[in-house]
């Protein structure tokens, strides 16, 4: 139970860090679809004696990254962690019990409804064959129609800038 209330809680504070950004209506809902249970990683308490007294004490949470995740996704769930910490007064940020990498992936699955933007494509069962130096270059062969024919997709209109900058967050007081 203290496992599901810790994800709700995650997930609160990063709707609330969303409804903070400058980012357009239209993004903000494309983000709202992985702001869900399946899409957020687990946290795992580590407790450890203190040097005071036998009794354990929580030293940090280690969170398991979820495998199939995008790296576009990881990268907008830390901007809204840190527009999230920097909206918590200075006493309350130190107090928190801080988040650290688990040594080990989590085991849970894609989830069912699938974002495109946020999941990996599921790895290809035998090895790829390589491909000829002009398709490294340039990412497409010479004259290739795909590419143009891509529409603008979220990654591209919103998530390049999140790699670069971190937005303006209007603060609440």
């Amino acid at each position: 139970m203290c496992f599901f209330l810790s994800i709700l809680q995650k997930l609160g504070h990063r709707l609330s860090a969303l409804s903070k950004t400058t980012w357009s209506e239209q993004t903000k809902d494309e983000i709202k679809q992985v702001l869900t249970v399946e899409y957020t990683s687990s946290d795992e308490s580590s407790y450890e004696p203190d040097s005071d007294s036998e009794v354990p004490q929580l030293q940090n949470y280690k969170v398991k990254h979820l495998k199939w995740e995008r790296t576009r996704l990881t990268n907008v769930k830390q901007t809204l962690d840190n527009i999230y910490l920097k909206s918590l007064p200075r006493r309350i940020r130190q107090s928190l019990v801080p988040r650290v990498p688990h040594s080990q992936e989590s085991e849970r699955e894609i989830p069912l409804n699938v974002i495109d933007w946020a999941v990996r494509q599921a790895a290809p069962a035998r090895r790829p064959v390589p491909m000829p130096r002009q398709y490294l270059v340039s990412g497409s062969p010479a004259g290739s129609e795909a590419s143009s024919s891509l529409s603008t997709t979220f990654e591209d209109r919103v998530l390049d800038p999140v790699l670069v900058s971190t937005p303006h967050c209007t603060r609440q007081c």
